[in-house]
This record gives C-alpha cells, structure tokens and sequence, in this order.
C-alpha cells in the first residue's frame, strides 16, 4: 500500500473555503482559497501529489464536499468539530488557521472521521431540523431571526443553492446562476 504523500485540512463555510495541504516529501505547505461550491475545491485537490489524505469538520453546510470527492476519488473524511484537539487559549477563530490545524492533526493521526450517511438518509435529518424549534417557546427565542427560520436556511444549505428562494435570501447565502445563464 501507497503511504499518503499530502495530507489538506479544509475549513468549509457556505460562502468560502479555505484550504492547507502538506506535502510530507518536501514539508511544503500551501494555502488557498475558494469560493462556495466542491468543483474548485475537487479541482485543486486533484493538482496535489497523490495518494491524499484530508478532511474538513461536519458543519450546516453537509456532506456534498465529501461526496465530490468521493466520486472524483479522493479520500477526504469528515470529523466531528467538538473532537477536534484545541489549545485551551485558542479561542480566536480564523479561516486559514483552522484549515492549517486540520491538516496538521490529521498528519499526527489525531483525528477520527465521523460516519457519513447515505444520501438517501438524510431526509430524516432534514425534517427532524425542521421540526425540533416547534419545542421552543416564543420567550425563549434570542433575537434577530427565530431558530426556526435559522433551521429553515440550514436545510436549504444542505440542500443546495438552487432550493432557497431568490427574494429574502440572506446576503451569506450562495446565489445560484439565474436560469438559463
């Protein structure tokens, strides 16, 4: 068996990602930058020396990275964000760093990948995160916008650009191309 030559941590966000990849052979570490969307980040995967190794922690943003990359080839896991060591004075979050940190915990071996479930699967995770504010009560609510609106965006993320509706989409929100274009 091959011995992994570049291990990426990503830090994925529904508008960006950021990405580190260390090359073990010549200790180089590189560092970019994407925009919302798995092609440029499978694209870019794809130019480092292969086999790979990455991962990215499971976030609102689901699993579509993960399944890209599957189908493309490359491993890349997914791991839980709360059994990710940290410093206990690293409170600070930055995009960059975090992706860094990543990719050098997964070249210590000290992160493990979390079960990713079939596609067919998710649909109850969808309506579980749709229901679950409906136990809230009004008073309870923070402000700004309700936890069921909250819910609400997150399964249109999970779902894709495409689902949310044009008007009253947040300006974090991804625009999908106008049909046609």
């Amino acid at each position: 068996m091959t011995a992994t030559m570049t291990y990426v941590g990503l830090d994925v966000h529904a508008r960006s990602t950021h990405a580190a990849a260390i090359d073990v052979r010549s200790g180089e570490l590189r560092r970019a930058r994407f925009g919302g969307g798995s092609d440029e980040v499978i694209g870019w995967l794809r130019t480092l020396p292969q086999p790979l190794s990455g991962c990215y922690e499971a976030g609102p943003t689901g699993f579509a990275l993960y399944r890209a990359a599957e189908t493309a080839g490359l491993r890349l896991d997914v791991v839980a964000p709360s059994k990710t060591p940290r410093a206990p004075g690293d409170r600070i979050k930055h995009d960059r760093k975090d992706a860094e940190l990543l990719a050098r915990l997964l070249l210590a071996g000290q992160l493990k990948p979390v079960t990713v479930p079939p596609p067919s699967g998710c649909g109850w995770q969808t309506t579980t995160a749709a229901r679950s504010p409906a136990w809230y009560s009004p008073s309870s609510l923070p402000a700004g916008p309700t936890i069921s609106t909250r819910s609400c965006w997150c399964m249109l993320m999970r779902t894709g650009p495409g689902s949310a509706p044009r008007k009253n989409r947040p300006r974090w929100y991804p625009r999908s191309p106008a049909p046609g274009a």
